[in-house]
C-alpha cells in the first residue's frame, strides 16, 4: 500500500502507486491517447487533428481564374512562343475586323478607338492605313450627328453633312449605312432644295432636288424643279441677248450656270450647251 501523507493536519486519500505512471510515461500516455478525455471531447479532438493533418500535407493550388495573363504564362510559354499571335500584321487584321463590326453597329467612336490603339504598335504601313480608316469612321459619326442636329434648323447644312457622310461610308465603310443615311437625305433634301432656291443658289437647289429624287422623295421637289426651269429660261434669254450684243464671255458664263440648274433631259440644257460652245 502507498504511504499516506498529511496535509494541513487532515488525511487525504491519494491514488495507489499502480495507477500513477512514472514521470517519463505521462507524456507518452497522453500522446498515445491512453489517457482519454470524455466521449465528446475525444471526437472533437480527433476531428481537429484530422483537419490539421490534411492542411499540413495538402499542396496549395492557385485558382487559374484569379490569375492574370502574366501569371499564367510560365516556363517561357508566352503567346509569341505558342504561335497564337503573329505580330503587328495579324493584330491589324483583327483590329480592322473588330472595328468593322463596331462601325456596322453605328459605334463610330469605339470603332475608331480600336484602330487608333492598334496603330500605336503596328508597322508604319499598317499604322497609316489604320489611322486613315479610324479618321473616316469617326468622321461619319461626327457628320451624322451634325446633320441630325441641323435637321430642324438648317436644312442645307443637314443635307451637306449627310451627303459627306454618305460619300465617306461608300468609300471606307463599304456603304453599310447607305440606306439609313439615304433615308435622312430623303427627309431633308426637299426642304434644303427650297432653302437653296430662296437664296438664289440655283446649282445647289438642283443638286438637292437630285438627291431627293435619288432617295425616293422626287415628288416633293416638283415645285423646285419647275422654278428652276422657269429661271433657267429667263437666264437663257438674257444670255442670248448678250451673245447677240457681242458679249461672248458673259453669255458663256450664264449658259454654264443654266447647265447646272436643269437636268440633261431638258431642252434648255441642250440650248445652253450650244451657247457655251460645248
Amino acid at each position: 500500500m502507498a504511504q499516506r501523507g498529511d496535509s494541513g493536519g487532515g488525511a487525504a486519500a491519494g491514488p495507489t502507486a499502480q495507477t500513477v505512471p512514472d514521470d517519463g510515461d505521462t507524456e507518452a500516455a497522453t500522446d498515445s491517447g491512453d489517457d482519454k478525455p470524455s466521449a465528446h471531447e475525444g471526437r472533437d479532438q480527433r476531428r481537429h487533428h484530422r483537419r490539421e493533418h490534411h492542411r499540413s500535407h495538402a499542396s496549395p493550388e492557385p485558382d487559374v481564374q484569379e490569375l492574370g495573363p502574366d501569371d499564367q504564362a510560365t516556363d517561357g510559354d508566352s503567346a509569341e512562343d505558342d504561335g497564337s499571335a503573329s505580330g503587328p500584321a495579324l493584330d491589324a487584321d483583327a483590329a480592322m475586323k473588330r472595328a468593322s463590326s463596331l462601325y456596322r453597329n453605328k459605334k463610330f467612336t469605339e470603332a475608331a478607338a480600336v484602330l487608333r490603339r492598334t496603330a500605336d504598335t503596328a508597322s508604319t504601313r499598317s499604322a497609316s492605313k489604320l489611322r486613315e480608316l479610324a479618321a473616316s469612321y469617326a468622321k461619319v459619326g461626327q457628320l451624322l450627328s451634325e446633320g441630325q442636329g441641323a435637321m430642324s434648323t438648317d436644312f442645307p447644312k443637314a443635307l451637306s453633312a449627310f451627303r459627306q457622310a454618305l460619300r465617306i461610308d461608300e468609300e471606307f465603310g463599304d456603304g453599310v449605312h447607305d440606306r439609313s443615311i439615304g433615308a435622312r437625305i430623303a427627309q431633308v433634301a426637299p426642304a434644303a432644295a427650297g432653302a437653296y432656291m430662296a437664296r438664289k443658289d440655283y446649282p445647289e437647289a438642283k443638286q438637292a432636288a437630285d438627291m431627293a429624287e435619288k432617295f425616293g422623295a422626287g415628288e416633293r421637289v416638283a415645285t423646285v424643279r419647275d422654278s428652276l426651269e422657269r429661271k433657267a429660261k429667263q437666264l437663257y434669254d438674257e444670255a442670248r441677248s448678250k451673245a447677240d450684243a457681242g458679249d461672248k464671255a458673259e453669255a458663256t458664263e450664264t449658259a454654264r450656270l443654266i447647265m447646272q440648274m436643269v437636268p440633261r433631259s431638258s431642252d434648255l440644257y441642250a440650248q445652253a450647251s450650244r451657247l457655251a460652245g460645248q
